[in-house]
């Protein structure tokens, strides 16, 4: 985009003459950041800028100044078809395609990097590189078409060599792990031998500790874990590693070792356990513990934990337990000052169109800011710019960005300094009150799944295909892509479903598994306990990881919000498997 700014600066400083006179924006941002071109040459201008790096609301505007003209030349038709492959002008305009192999696998890369799966595997059906195989594999596991996934994948293994062999391996073992087998087994021992010292190699042993366990191959299992242990001591995932060994211990009766490798975590998650084995050290049952130093202790940990972090899931489990409530109340957040933003005139501009009711082009230049400024009170500035431009949705992600999704510590101290109101916003609040009453499910409930499915973001479309707010199918909804882009739509759709999801299953845990896998899987899963066990033992033996880790950060959202508007009274969902 750089190498076009002299270009516009001398053509066209007159610009937009009403925008001009209203703030002094540049005539070069307006042109390739807000796309408001003239309409002499505008054409000739949007072939001029590069779509890489720009939003899907710049692609789609450049997509449409594309079509609005017969294409006439090949620059024009590869731009609109290969470029944009995405957009909708794309897609409406680009059915007969023409291109060569390296066109059409390009185009492909395009449609991968949004989550267009089924016209992936439509592009690539002519093409038979390596490249090819393996992004037509991927497409098919994103599409859920397991099998085809797996052949396409072991073709791509067998063709490939280099960084596509290793991510086709890499993937299969992930389809392979998802059903626990002695042929599971063997195809990521496959990916082991041929990687033994890769960033990938410690998540595949982690799967297939995962897989050895489910086989009830209790040894193995642990020989795995402590591979993990001696050869990737810095690997991401240490951590899960020593909770699953320490979940290993325990089922064993093992104790000792199992509490001091909880506590090893100085997570949520460690000293939730190491409190709760000391409390009650069943997992299938809520039994107290009759040593009562032990109790003692135990009880002690989980009252700190809930008092510390009222709204994170194990602080909640922690206050059932132990019949707990927090003083600490949800404070109000100072915004630090930012000189460097204050002093900058792109942000005075942003300023300018703001009071002149401009917020979509001053919501434009705070995305530039955004690009520029990587400090953590200059991106708070930001997020609270974002809001009063009414995108909750930009500043909840800026927040994410910054790795402030959830508090980073339980410690009173930074809770009461976190962006609450920035991190957890009040996204299209009239909307979900209005669909949580009429379904009769808590609001809290519904606005904390919807901020971990799309961090509301309305128009994003998931790997999988899932749509908007809600992230729902179109099968599942029985509505159509465009309309579950509509937020309004998207949010009573939600509403509904997870309505009627209640009417399967009898428990808020199991609910949100099953939003997430589907309610099948989860009454398999349950069957396999007894009708009482504890949903916090439920939870941790989730064999799907993504589900698993959903339910966590779903339920932690659902208290949140219910903490900070004050209905956090009493349990939201309660630990025993009863609704």
């Amino acid at each position: 985009m750089d190498r076009i700014k002299n270009y516009f600066s001398t053509k066209f400083q007159v610009g937009i003459l009403w925008a001009l006179a209203i703030c002094p924006i540049p005539a070069d941002f307006w042109n390739t950041e807000v796309f408001n071109l003239p309409t002499e040459n505008k054409v000739e201008l949007a072939l001029k800028i590069a779509p890489a790096n720009l939003d899907m609301l710049r692609r789609e505007k450049l997509a449409e100044i594309l079509s609005e003209v017969p294409l006439k030349s090949a620059d024009m038709h590869e731009k609109l078809c290969v470029d944009l492959a995405e957009t909708k002008a794309s897609r409406a305009y680009c059915t007969n395609l023409n291109f060569s192999a390296d066109k059409l696998l390009q185009r492909a890369r395009v449609l991968t990097t949004w989550n267009r799966n089924a016209e992936v595997v439509a592009a690539l059906a002519t093409v038979n590189t390596c490249e090819a195989t393996y992004l037509t594999g991927l497409a098919h596991r994103k599409l859920r078409n397991y099998a085809q996934a797996r052949q396409t994948l072991r073709l791509a293994a067998d063709t490939c060599e280099g960084d596509f062999k290793k991510k086709a391996l890499f993937l299969n073992a992930r389809i392979a792990a998802m059903n626990p087998s002695e042929t599971a087994v063997a195809v990521l021992d496959d990916f082991l031998a041929k990687y033994p010292n890769d960033s990938f190699t410690d998540d595949v042993l982690l799967w297939k500790a995962h897989t050895l366990l489910d086989l009830d191959r209790e040894v193995d299992g642990a020989q795995v874990l402590n591979q993990i242990f001696n050869e990737h001591p810095k690997g991401d995932m240490r951590e899960q590693t020593i909770f699953e060994r320490a979940m290993q211990f325990a089922r064993l009766g093992q104790m000792n070792p199992a509490i001091h490798l909880f506590e090893t975590l100085k997570t949520p998650q460690g000293m939730y356990w190491s409190g709760r084995l000391r409390m009650y050290p069943q997992f299938e049952s809520l039994k107290l513990n009759p040593d009562r130093k032990q109790r003692h202790e135990g009880k002690e940990i989980l009252q700190n934990l809930a008092k510390e972090m009222p709204f994170n899931y194990y602080g909640h489990w922690a206050a059932q337990l132990t019949k707990t409530k927090s003083s600490l109340k949800p404070p109000v957040f100072m915004l630090p000052p930012s000189q460097a933003l204050k002093a900058d005139p792109t942000f005075q501009i942003m300023s300018c169109l703001k009071e002149h009711g401009k917020t979509q082009e001053a919501v434009w230049v705070v995305d530039r800011l955004m690009r520029q400024y990587r400090g953590e009170n200059d991106r708070f500035n930001l997020a609270n710019a974002y809001l009063e431009l009414h995108r909750p949705d930009k500043a909840h992600q800026a927040m994410r960005g910054l790795g402030l999704a959830f508090p980073r510590t339980n410690k009173p101290e930074f809770v009461t300094q976190f962006p609450w109101y920035l991190s957890f916003p009040k996204a299209f609040s009239e909307a979900y009150h209005r669909a949580a009453e009429l379904e009769k499910i808590p609001v809290d409930w519904l606005m904390g799944l919807s901020r971990e499915e799309s961090m509301f973001d309305k128009d994003v479309i998931s790997w999988a295909g899932a749509v908007g707010l809600c992230q729902l199918m179109p099968t599942t909804a029985k509505l159509t892509e465009s309309q579950l882009l509509d937020p309004l739509v998207n949010i009573d759709a939600g509403a509904k479903h997870l309505n009627e999801l209640s009417q399967k299953l009898d428990h808020p845990i199991k609910i949100i598994a099953s939003y997430n896998a589907g309610a099948g899987p989860v009454q398999r899963w349950a069957k396999q306990y007894a009708p009482d066990v504890p949903m916090d033992y439920f939870v941790e033996q989730i064999p799907y990881e993504q589900t698993r880790n959903y339910v966590k950060k779903v339920t932690s959202a659902w208290a949140s919000y219910a903490w900070l508007n004050g209905r956090l009274k009493k349990p939201l969902y309660l630990i025993q498997n009863k609704p």
